[in-house]
C-alpha cells in the first residue's frame, strides 16, 4: 500500500495542472528582506491533494527555496515549466492556532557561514536560538494547512525575534485563534518531506492593517577598519512620524539621532541594534552584525648599497606603514628577512620595529651575500605583529640587490616618476638613471633597464658617468605602488637596481542631484536623480554602488538608497522619489551621497545637493532654468549665466518678479518679463578646470514660489606658447650654449603665471647638463 501511495503521488505530480499565480507584487514587510512579495492564494501554494504540483515546482522531489535556513534566499527560482517565479509569497486571510518551541542551536547553519550565535547575554558563550513552527489555515475552512517557522538563524541575527516588527513571534501570540482572527503573511516558499512550508517566515499583520512598523540602516564605509569613523544611517518605515533613534554598536559605545558616527579601536564583529520608536508610542528595532577588519599595511625593503661585491656587506632597512584610512597607528612588532635567488647571511634578522611618526616605524639588517657567481638576489622582509599589536594585519616586501664580482664597474640604479602622486589608470613616466660610481676612470654605462611593473628600456641619454631611460607606469589600483628597475650590466659595468614608491589613490567623482519638478507642493512628490561622474585623469571608469539620500526638513524618500546603472564610460545614475510633508512653505535641502560598491576598489565617494522648493497650495508653481554663453570657456574667462523664470500655472500665469541667486555668480533681480517669464544674468568666472555646476535659486515673491535650476559649463585649461632663445647662436663643436625657455599666458581674461618644468631634446648630437629645469617667475604672462 505504502509503495503505490507513493507511486500515486508521483502520477498525480506530473498529471495535475499548474495553478495561476495571482500576478501581484508588493513590497517586503521586513527591512531586512530584499525581494519583492507576490501576492497569492493558499491553494497556489498547496496544490492538489497535497503533490508539489504548484508554480514552486522545481524538480520531482522538491520545490521552493534551496534551503530553508538561508539568511538571504533567491528571491526568484525557475520551475518545471521554465517559468521564473518569484519566491517570496503573501498570503492573506489565515488563522495561527498555536506555534511550538523547538530544534534548538548555538551556531549558524553552514549555508550562513557556520559560525556561533552571538553572545547576547554576556556569559562568554553563544546563545542558544529555537525554531518557533506551527500551521497555518485558510479563513472560511478547507482542510490543507501550510507550515510556518520563526528560523533559529533568523532570530539570532536579529531578522526575527521579540520587538523585532514586523516579524515578532511573540507578539503574534495574542492572536492565536481557530478562525476568528485572520492575518496576512509573508514568508518563502520550502518544500520538506511531503509538505509545503513558508520557511523562512518573515513578516505578519492583521489582516486589512496597515503596513507595520519598522526599521532598518545603512553604514558607510561598507568595508570599515579599525580607527575609520562609520556613519551609520537609520530609515523609518510606515509608523507616524517623528521618530527617535537610539542606536547600541555592540562596544559599549552608543548614539542617538537618525546618523550617527562611531570609531571602533578593536578588529572583530560587532552587533550594532538601533531601536526606533515613532510618535504614536510604537518600537521597531534591528540588529545587524558588523566586521571590523584589523588595519592594512604595506612593507618597502631598501638595501644600502643597491649593488655589492660578494663578501660585502649591504644594510637592508624595512620601513612598515600603516595603509588604511583613518587615525592611522604606529605598527608594532618584527621584521623577518630571507634570501631568494642567491646565497648569503642575515645579521640581526628579525630586528624590532621602531617608531618613524604616526604611520610608519622601521628597523635594518645587514646581509652578507657569499658564493662565487655575479646574479640578483631577492631580500624579502616579512612583518610579523607584536603580540600587543591587534590592530595590524601583517605585510610584506621585496628588494633586488645586485651581487657583483671584482673588476667590473659598480654602478647605482635611481628612479624617479612624474607625477609621483597618480589615481588608478593614471600614466606616469618613470625615468631609470644609471651611474658608474667607480672613483676613478667612471665610464657612461649602456645597456638595458628592466622596470617591475613597466617593461623594458634601453639606456640612452648618456651625460659624462649616466645614461638614462624611461617606461610609462599605469597603476591599476589604489595604494602605494613599489616600481623596480634592474640595470642589467654590460661587458664593463657591473648590475644595480633601484626603486622607488609611486602614490596611487582612488579616482574622483563627482555626484550631482536634479529633482524633477525642481518645485513641489507639499504631498505632491518630486524625482531626485544622481548622477555620478568620474573626473580624474587617465582612463576613465563607469562609477559602481549606491546613492543615499537625506534632507534637512520633512519628508519621505521611496527607493533610497538606490543601485547606480552606467550611462556611459565616465558615468551612471539612479533615481528616488521624494514628497514633502509639514505645513510651510520653504526649500528643502536635498543630499546624495555616493558610496562605491564592495567591488568598486577605483572610486573614491562623493555627495551633491539640490535646493528643492516646497510650496502650499495658493501660490503659483514655477521653474527655473540656466543657460550660460559660452558654454566652454578656459579658467579665468568669464561666461554670462541667464536665469529663465516662469510661471508653471495651467491658468491665470504672470511674471514672476524678485531676485535669483547663483552659485557660483551672486544675486541678480529679475527684468525683461514676457508674458509668465522674466530673467536676468550674472557674469561666473571659473577658476579651475573641469565640469563645473552652476546653480541658480529663484527666491519668490507674494504670488510666486521659489524653484531652481541648474546647468554644467566645460572649463578648460588655459592656452600657453613657448619660446625657445640658445646663446651664443651660431656655435661650435665642442663648445657650450646657454637655452632658456620662455612660456607664456596666451589666453583671454586674466592672465595666471604658469608653473611647472619644462624638458629639453635635441635633432643632433650632444649632452644637457640638465635634461629639465624649473620655471620660475618673469613676469605676470611669462615665466
Amino acid at each position: 500500500m505504502l509503495v503505490l501511495l507513493i507511486f500515486g503521488v508521483v502520477s498525480l505530480m506530473f498529471a495535475a495542472p499548474v495553478p495561476s499565480v495571482v500576478a501581484q507584487s508588493v513590497s517586503a514587510w521586513n527591512p531586512n528582506v530584499s525581494c519583492s512579495a507576490l501576492v497569492t492564494t493558499f491553494q497556489n501554494v498547496t496544490g492538489s491533494s497535497g503533490a508539489i504540483s504548484t508554480p514552486w515546482q522545481t524538480s520531482s522531489t522538491t520545490g521552493g527555496v534551496p534551503n530553508k535556513r538561508a539568511l538571504s534566499p533567491p528571491c526568484t527560482i525557475t520551475n518545471t515549466k521554465g517559468q521564473v517565479v518569484s519566491t517570496l509569497v503573501q498570503i492573506n486571510g489565515i488563522y495561527l492556532p498555536h506555534l511550538t518551541y523547538g530544534d534548538c542551536s548555538t551556531t549558524y547553519n553552514s549555508v550562513n557561514g557556520g559560525g556561533p550565535y552571538p553572545d547576547r547575554n554576556g556569559d562568554g558563550k553563544a546563545d542558544s536560538f529555537c525554531d518557533d513552527y506551527g500551521d497555518i489555515h485558510p479563513i472560511g475552512g478547507g482542510s490543507n494547512s501550510i507550515h510556518i517557522e520563526f528560523d533559529q538563524d533568523w532570530l539570532a541575527k536579529g531578522y526575527c525575534g521579540p520587538g523585532h516588527s514586523p516579524c515578532d513571534n511573540e507578539t503574534i501570540t495574542q492572536y492565536f485563534s481557530t478562525g476568528s482572527i485572520s492575518l496576512d503573511v509573508q514568508g518563502f516558499v520550502y518544500w520538506d518531506a511531503g509538505h509545503w512550508e513558508l520557511h523562512p517566515f518573515t513578516a505578519w499583520k492583521l489582516s486589512s492593517s496597515p503596513q507595520p512598523f519598522t526599521t532598518s540602516f545603512t553604514y558607510s564605509p561598507s568595508n570599515p577598519s579599525s580607527g575609520v569613523p562609520i556613519t551609520f544611517t537609520a530609515i523609518a518605515s510606515s509608523g507616524t512620524p517623528p521618530y527617535t533613534f537610539s542606536w547600541n554598536f555592540g562596544d559599549g559605545g552608543s548614539a542617538t539621532g537618525s546618523q550617527a558616527t562611531h570609531v571602533y579601536t578593536t578588529s572583530g564583529s560587532f552587533t550594532v541594534t538601533l531601536t526606533t520608536n515613532d510618535s504614536a508610542g510604537q518600537t521597531a528595532m534591528t540588529s545587524n552584525t558588523i566586521t571590523i577588519n584589523k588595519r592594512t599595511t604595506s612593507t618597502t625593503i631598501i638595501c644600502n648599497p643597491a649593488s655589492v661585491q660578494i663578501g660585502q656587506p649591504s644594510t637592508c632597512t624595512a620601513s612598515v606603514r600603516d595603509t588604511s584610512p583613518g587615525a592611522p597607528r604606529t605598527p608594532t612588532g618584527t621584521v623577518g628577512f630571507i634570501t631568494k635567488g642567491g646565497r648569503g647571511s642575515f645579521s640581526g634578522s628579525p630586528c624590532s620595529l621602531l617608531a618613524v611618526n604616526s604611520t610608519n616605524a622601521s628597523c635594518n639588517v645587514s646581509y652578507t651575500p657569499s658564493g662565487t657567481k655575479a646574479r640578483t638576489d631577492t631580500i624579502t622582509g616579512a612583518y610579523s605583529p607584536a603580540v600587543s599589536d591587534t590592530l595590524h594585519n601583517g605585510s610584506s616586501g621585496t628588494f633586488s640587490l645586485v651581487v657583483t664580482k671584482a673588476g667590473l664597474h659598480p654602478t647605482s640604479t635611481t628612479i624617479n616618476c612624474t607625477p609621483s602622486t597618480v589615481v588608478v589608470d593614471q600614466t606616469a613616466s618613470c625615468v631609470a638613471t644609471v651611474t658608474d660610481t667607480s672613483s676613478s676612470g667612471a665610464t657612461t654605462p649602456t645597456g638595458t633597464v628592466a622596470f617591475t611593473p613597466g617593461g623594458t628600456c634601453t639606456l640612452g641619454s648618456p651625460s659624462g658617468a649616466s645614461a638614462s631611460c624611461s617606461v610609462n607606469v599605469i597603476p591599476a589600483s589604489s595604494g602605494t605602488l613599489s616600481i623596480s628597475a634592474s640595470y642589467s650590466g654590460d661587458s664593463t659595468h657591473s648590475a644595480s637596481s633601484g626603486s622607488t614608491s609611486l602614490a596611487v589613490n582612488k579616482r574622483a567623482t563627482s555626484t550631482m542631484i536634479v529633482c524633477s519638478p525642481a518645485s513641489v507642493q507639499i504631498g505632491q512628490s518630486s524625482t531626485c536623480t544622481a548622477s555620478v561622474k568620474d573626473t580624474s585623469p587617465g582612463t576613465p571608469r563607469t562609477p559602481a554602488g549606491t546613492v543615499d539620500f537625506t534632507n534637512d526638513g520633512s519628508g519621505s524618500f521611496t527607493g533610497a538608497p538606490c543601485n547606480l546603472g552606467a550611462v556611459n564610460s565616465t558615468t551612471a545614475d539612479c533615481s528616488v522619489s521624494f514628497a514633502p510633508s509639514g505645513t510651510s512653505a520653504r526649500t528643502e535641502t536635498i543630499t546624495g551621497t555616493y558610496t562605491p560598491a564592495p567591488s568598486d576598489t577605483f572610486h573614491d565617494g562623493s555627495l551633491g545637493t539640490f535646493a528643492l522648493s516646497v510650496i502650499v497650495a495658493g501660490l503659483h508653481s514655477t521653474s527655473t532654468s540656466v543657460s550660460c554663453t559660452p558654454s566652454t570657456v578656459d579658467v579665468n574667462q568669464a561666461t554670462s549665466c541667464t536665469a529663465t523664470i516662469r510661471d508653471t500655472q495651467t491658468s491665470g500665469a504672470t511674471a514672476p518678479t524678485g531676485t535669483v541667486t547663483f552659485t557660483p555668480g551672486g544675486t541678480c533681480t529679475l527684468g525683461n518679463p514676457s508674458g509668465s517669464s522674466a530673467s536676468c544674468s550674472v557674469n561666473v568666472t571659473p577658476t579651475a578646470a573641469g565640469p563645473m555646476s552652476v546653480a541658480a535659486r529663484y527666491n519668490g515673491d507674494s504670488t510666486h514660489a521659489t524653484s531652481s535650476g541648474s546647468t554644467t559649463i566645460n572649463v578648460n585649461k588655459r592656452a600657453t606658447s613657448m619660446a625657445v632663445n640658445c646663446s651664443p647662436n651660431p656655435v661650435t663643436t665642442n663648445s657650450s650654449i646657454n637655452c632658456t625657455a620662455t612660456l607664456t599666458d596666451a589666453d583671454v581674461g586674466p592672465v595666471i603665471t604658469p608653473t611647472g618644468s619644462v624638458s629639453f631634446a635635441s635633432n643632433s648630437t650632444g649632452t644637457f647638463n640638465l635634461l629639465t629645469c624649473s620655471l620660475t617667475a618673469t613676469a605676470t604672462t611669462g615665466v
